[in-house]
């Protein structure tokens, strides 16, 4: 089964058919993992922009920004504002 999209572009393309011959235990998985890299990307340039103070990355709620969004991933409730 090739999936193809119009608005695709041939290399996600390529990769929409990849993952239309994996196991679903195996889709799960590599999700998880694409999951975990965004979540370290986001957190990554949170610091960044809090170490050279861009606004509005300065100050955090619980914390520092990073940490905040660290707690989010971890159910923290969101400040009422």
């Amino acid at each position: 089964m090739k999936a193809v999209f119009a608005e695709m572009t041939a290399g996600e393309n390529e990769i929409a058919d990849l993952i239309s011959r994996m196991a679903l235990a195996d889709r799960r998985i590599l999700a998880r993992m694409l999951e975990e890299q965004v979540f370290i990307g986001v957190f990554e340039t949170i610091k960044v922009l809090e170490e050279f103070e861009i606004q509005p990355i300065i100050g955090g709620h619980e914390g520092s920004p990073h940490e905040d969004f660290v707690g989010r991933r971890d159910d923290w409730e969101w400040p009422k504002s």
